[in-house]
């Protein structure tokens, strides 16, 4: 692919992003052709809405979610290893199964 293709193709994407009808998080991931159980991992997700979210197993090892919106979010059996969860919104969360060994949740709201 050629730098101009490439280019081409970024714009193209940020367009369909900047036209899409919608704040939510996850609906503007899928736009971008992003798979959020496994393209997250160490991403900076400060202040995101990924509230009701399905993210059932996913990986969010490393994710920076301080001040994330993830009322009612389904994160049963998810890698949130090393997560900076500092003053997320977790109310509802589903965390069962969830791996939060060294995961931050000082100011969390559970």
């Amino acid at each position: 692919m050629s730098d101009a293709d490439f280019i081409r193709e970024v714009e193209e994407l940020y367009q369909r992003i900047a036209e899409a009808d919608t704040s939510n998080f996850v609906e503007l991931a899928k736009i971008a052709g992003l798979d959020i159980k496994t393209d997250l991992v160490g991403t900076d997700l400060r202040g995101a809405n990924l509230r009701d979210a399905d993210l059932f197993g996913a990986n969010l090892s490393g994710t920076d979610l301080r001040g994330a919106n993830l009322r009612g979010t389904n994160l049963r059996e998810a890698d949130l290893r090393e997560a900076d969860l500092r003053e997320a919104d977790l109310i509802e969360a589903n965390l069962s199964g969830a791996n939060l060994s060294g995961a931050d949740l000082i100011e969390a709201n559970l």
